[in-house]
């Protein structure tokens, strides 16, 4: 599988320390155009087709990035990018993942939706700076800290009361 012009956000979600999440939507057509290389100029790289009419049906199934390879370089018109290339998945459970990234940092999602209504995880990405997500990662490690240390609090009662019954 090869995902050009995804290496930006990628490296955004590794830095975070958040799990690299993608969404794979499958339609069903009838009317499919799966030869487009005289309109998209790298049809043959991205095997892009175009669906051209409403889908009958549909289905998501969200994959986790367990590995793939980034390459600095430039796209067929020069423009700098970041390519993923080699990259390997597994299926994983259905994920929001501006929602993990909001939870993950401590925060209400809720709240963050009330604040922050337009915000999508895309936007997020391109938007912010090492320097915060810096911060972003801190907060997630923290929080997931808290959490374990909470769990290990309830294991340790619990064994307290069960000694304690005895």
């Amino acid at each position: 599988m090869e995902m050009p012009r995804a290496g930006e956000a990628i490296k955004w979600i590794r830095a975070t320390g958040m799990p690299v999440i993608i969404h794979a939507y499958y339609l069903e057509a009838d009317k499919v155009e799966y030869d487009t290389r005289d309109y998209v100029l790298d049809a043959e790289i991205t095997e892009e087709f175009w669906v051209l009419e409403k889908p009958k049906d549909w289905k998501r199934i969200d994959y986790e990035i367990t590995s793939c390879q980034l390459i600095d370089g430039k796209d067929l018109l020069g423009k700098e990018m970041t390519g993923i290339y080699n990259v390997k998945i597994k299926r994983t459970a259905y994920t929001d993942n501006l929602r993990s990234l909001v939870e993950g940092a401590g925060l209400d999602y809720d709240d963050f939706r009330k604040k922050c209504p337009f915000a999508t995880f895309g936007r997020m990405a391109r938007n912010c700076s090492m320097e915060l997500t810096e911060d972003i990662k801190k907060k997630r490690e923290a929080y997931q800290n808290k959490k374990l240390f909470e769990s290990l609090q309830k294991r340790v009662a619990a064994c307290r009361e069960k000694e304690m019954a005895k």
